[in-house]
């Protein structure tokens, strides 16, 4: 699991790096990007480097998706998976591809140049592909699954800082490479993790379903490398799964993230 996670961080690092290399080449006029794909500028290099990242991190979430189907039985994980990453895959490839036609089979005229065409292809494919998308978003995300009788409505400002927080995202780059590095140093707490994950099922990988291996057993009376995180003040449950430690099987109290 940790290693899925990778295949998917790797593009939050990977696209901002490919973000910053392109304004230094166009600084130095190298770069090329409105012009047909050429190896002896920049921009073929990242878009491929950006291409098989991308990809990566696609395959990376198809291997999530597969994992914990099950555990979403009944929320449309199908649904809300798709609706979310065909936006940002789908379109993705899809400029990918116009990009890769301009100048090929997509000609110039005398007004347009053929990257204006391309451009403008793809603009206009991607306003009516978003109609579709946002019902399909809407259907998929409808709120009747996470209203909660007599609670009080959630404040906007809550969803809107945890849209923009990006703390998560070096906890979890930090907290992956902690545990490679662990592993690769032998140390036993987090080397018994990758040595038993083949006869492990997703709930007793993550400490869900209340049950530890022996051998997963640290001096803290959890791992810390499946420690669950807390997610503000509220009870968010991954699976119905319920929680112990592996010292007190009988005292059992609901999986926070």
């Amino acid at each position: 699991m940790y290693t899925v996670k990778w295949t998917v961080l790797q593009y939050v690092i990977i696209r901002p790096a490919c973000s910053v290399a392109g304004i230094i080449c166009e600084a130095f006029n190298i770069l090329c990007s409105s012009g047909p794909y050429s190896v002896y500028f920049a921009n073929v290099y990242l878009e491929v480097i950006d291409f098989v990242s991308i990809s990566i991190a696609l395959y990376g979430l198809l291997l999530f998706y597969g994992l914990t189907k099950d555990e979403l039985h009944g929320r449309r994980p199908l649904a809300k998976f798709l609706s979310i990453k065909l936006i940002v895959m789908f379109t993705f490839y899809q400029s990918f591809v116009f990009d890769t036609l301009a100048g090929r089979v997509i000609k110039s005229t005398q007004y347009w140049t053929a990257t204006n065409i391309a451009d403008g292809l793809n603009a206009l494919a991607i306003c009516v592909e978003m109609v579709f998308f946002s019902l399909l978003m809407m259907w998929a995300y409808t709120w009747n699954e996470y209203k909660a009788e007599g609670a009080p409505k959630t404040s906007i400002w809550r969803p809107l800082w945890d849209s923009i927080n990006f703390t998560d995202f070096i906890v979890e780059i930090f907290g992956s490479l902690k545990f490679f590095l662990g592993c690769h140093s032998g140390r036993r707490s987090d080397a018994a993790i990758v040595n038993n994950y083949k006869s492990m099922d997703f709930g007793q990988a993550f400490g869900v379903d209340g049950k530890y291996p022996a051998d997963m057993v640290s001096t803290n009376d959890k791992p810390s490398a499946i420690r669950p995180r807390a997610s503000y003040d509220e009870e968010i449950r991954l699976a119905p799964y319920p929680y112990s430690d592996a010292r007190n099987a009988g005292s059992r109290s609901p999986m926070v993230l």
